[in-house]
């Protein structure tokens, strides 16, 4: 039978295991912020197009790039710009 007390002795903040979870988190933060910086990304080209439709000069056509949903939105302000500049 294992002795069910093999823990009580065991220190559960050894200097590996807490330099695994470091390593696993700054990953994570890194993959995150990659993730958000291509998402975010379109949004603010979508903005500056949005922004300067109103001002004098030809349109700016914003690039059909990044997710369905950010495609289909580029798409839709492209062809609005078109519609209205004729």
């Amino acid at each position: 039978m294992p002795d069910p007390y093999f823990l009580d002795n065991a220190n559960p903040r050894t200097t590996d295991r807490l330099a695994l979870q470091l390593v696993t988190l700054l990953t994570v933060i890194a993959l995150s912020a990659l993730l958000v910086r291509g998402l975010i990304h379109p949004l603010n080209r979508l903005a500056s197009a949005a922004n300067a439709f109103g001002s004098a000069g030809a349109p700016q056509s914003v690039p059909e790039i990044g997710t369905a949903e950010l495609r289909r939105i580029a798409r839709a302000f492209n062809q609005r710009q078109a519609r209205i500049h004729g």
